[in-house]
């Protein structure tokens, strides 16, 4: 799952950025730069400017998400071995593991959910802190 989600967010993170590069017709850029010169070539431009207000906008997205896990009382490995079952994945992995397991962090599990959950929101925030640098 963290390979499909990790693969969304570049993806969408490279359409954001030609979409963005073909607007504004990003600098010593030729039509045939790939997504992520264009990304990076969007960082440079930008500078620090971009890299502050993106790490904002994630941090202010990530807490309230984590804050809704935490005292909305989401239990994180329930939740977990609750998704395998409803995928119909519980006939390869065993569900114990999460609900058992006395090592596994509750509150370090939601924070790791969080960040998935944050991920889904990456299509939408990448174009918003372009067009707010």
């Amino acid at each position: 799952w963290r390979f499909l989600s990790f693969s969304a967010m570049l993806l969408a993170k490279w359409a954001a950025a030609s979409r963005f590069a073909a607007s504004r017709g990003v600098r010593g850029l030729s039509e045939k730069a790939t997504g992520w010169q264009r990304l990076r070539s969007l960082v440079r431009e930008q500078g620090p400017a971009f890299i502050g207000v993106y790490a904002s906008v994630y941090m202010a997205t990530l807490l309230p998400i984590v804050g809704g896990l935490h005292y909305g009382g989401i239990d994180g490995p329930e939740a977990c071995a609750w998704a395998i079952v409803e995928l119909g994945l519980d006939n390869y992995v065993d569900t114990r593991w999460f609900t058992e397991n006395q090592y596994l962090n509750k509150d370090m599990v939601n924070v790791l959910l969080a960040m998935e959950l944050n991920g889904l929101l990456e299509v939408g925030r990448l174009p918003l802190v372009s067009a707010m640098t």
